[in-house]
């Protein structure tokens, strides 16, 4: 039997995913027989991986930046609440780990 797997990749900016659709992923791996990896993204608060901004200087680019990391966490925090309860109601799994 070939082993099936899913890959969901959740981004968590500019605005956290719609629960919807982390339930469409789960009942299309239900559908396929395949497991779900799901791949959590969020902006780096590191600003050396930031991206070099040239001719942006009316913009406090610094502050800027930092606000959307800390929405990007607060999406990521809210998402990954919401993840273990809804594979657990949808697929019926009870383990969920984070790697």
């Amino acid at each position: 039997m070939p082993m099936r797997q899913a890959l969901l990749s959740i981004p968590t900016f500019p605005d956290a995913v719609p629960e919807r659709c982390v339930e469409s992923a789960c009942t299309l791996a239900q559908l396929l027989t395949a497991g779900l990896t799901v791949q959590l993204a969020q902006l780096d608060s590191d600003r050396a991986r930031w991206p070099v901004v040239l001719g942006a200087f009316g913009l406090d680019f610094p502050q800027l930046m930092q606000e959307m990391v800390v929405k990007s966490e607060a999406n990521a925090a809210a998402t990954a609440r919401m993840l273990p309860g809804l594979i657990q109601r949808k697929l019926g799994w009870r383990t969920f780990g984070a790697a």
